[in-house]
């Protein structure tokens, strides 16, 4: 189990749905009342590989192992990019964090690349076989920093992989 898990998603979480709440009062019948509850489902979601006894079991067990990786990429990133989580996390943060990430030309430019299907599907693939080499998967399973690193890249190639299905407002 990892000690940092549910710390640091509960303070996505709280970020998250302060946000919510500034979007819903400034923009009142716009924002829908189901995505925190799928955002927040989401993140739960993430605390089954990361911080509950699903956690412990995946030095031992190949199906503990795997049923990770299948609730990041099939259940918790659907959830959290259901939840619109892009603009509710910048509404959620700081007025100068949101301003500096808005002022930046990388993610404007690079948006329509990476959240290209193909570009999505193949980032997906490459992740899941790319930690299932030998060499690679070692170094997931023998250190805590590798294996955050691992189910890190898991959740990112799961958000990339339903991007262009769920396709989360704003796109």
């Amino acid at each position: 189990m990892h000690s940092w898990s549910l710390p640091v998603l509960t303070l996505i979480a709280l970020v998250y749905l302060w946000g919510w709440d500034k979007l819903r009062t400034a923009f009142p019948g716009v924002v829908l009342v189901w995505r925190p509850a799928a955002f927040v489902a989401g993140v739960f979601m993430l605390l089954a590989p990361t911080g509950s006894p699903l956690a412990m079991l995946d030095h031992h067990y190949l199906a503990a192992h795997m049923a990770q990786h299948l609730l990041i990429i099939t259940v918790a990133a659907p959830l959290i990019l259901l939840g619109a989580p892009v603009i509710t996390l910048l509404y959620g943060l700081p007025p100068s964090l949101s301003e500096w990430f808005y002022r930046r030309p990388v993610p404007h430019r690079l948006g329509p690349v990476i959240t290209h299907p193909v570009f999505c599907w193949l980032t997906c693939t490459a992740v899941v076989i790319g930690w299932h080499v030998p060499a690679v998967f070692d170094v997931g399973m023998r250190s805590e920093l590798g294996h955050v690193i691992e189910q890190s890249c898991f959740l990112i190639a799961g958000i990339l992989f339903w991007w262009p299905v769920i396709r989360p407002w704003p796109t």
